[in-house]
């Protein structure tokens, strides 16, 4: 829906009218954030607990920018249907990690924040975290002359046999040592 014709457009509303709402679920995530910090901060952190700080970033990162600065309707909405999907996948994140401790906690912020938005407004939930699977984010498994010279190899392994020891270049591998004496 098209708040910029309205009286009052969604960013004003959500400053005024549910303001209370979004105080809840901002505190609410603080402190399920603070006790997985805890948890994350140990010598040996809990099975499950790393993936769930991680995650938890990704959902106060953008309700944390529409608490405390001033923005639009349409980036106010952008925000909080940002942080529905990353609460979403959460949630799941959280049963499959088998902490439940967090799991009712985060179901009722869940549906906090469902409530937040606008009638006839929707949110499309991702079914995975497309973050982890897309090649822009991780860096190169190996570094680029190694890619060409195993190119080169595979070029004159197709070749003769013979004309592959012709061409092969010999590679040299040196090991340094320090020795340390004790005086």
């Amino acid at each position: 829906m098209n708040y910029s014709n309205s009286k009052i457009d969604y960013y004003t509303e959500l400053k005024t009218t549910l303001h209370d709402k979004l105080k809840t679920l901002v505190n609410g995530l603080k402190v399920i954030s603070g006790e997985l910090q805890r948890l994350y901060s140990r010598k040996c952190p809990p099975s499950g607990t790393i993936t769930l700080y991680r995650t938890i970033k990704k959902v106060t990162k953008p309700l944390y920018s529409l608490f405390n600065h001033k923005g639009n309707s349409d980036k106010a909405l952008r925000q909080l249907k940002e942080a529905i999907v990353n609460l979403n996948l959460l949630v799941r994140q959280a049963v499959e990690e088998g902490t439940n401790k967090f799991k009712n906690q985060l179901q009722k912020l869940e549906q906090l924040a469902i409530s937040l938005l606008p009638k006839n407004e929707g949110v499309q939930l991702a079914l995975f975290d497309e973050e982890v699977f897309t090649a822009n984010n991780r860096q190169p498994r190996a570094f680029k002359s190694f890619l060409e010279w195993l190119e080169n190899l595979k070029y004159n392994y197709s070749r003769k046999f013979t004309a592959v020891k012709k061409n092969c270049k010999s590679i040299r591998v040196q090991q340094l040592s320090i020795c340390l004496t004790a005086t």
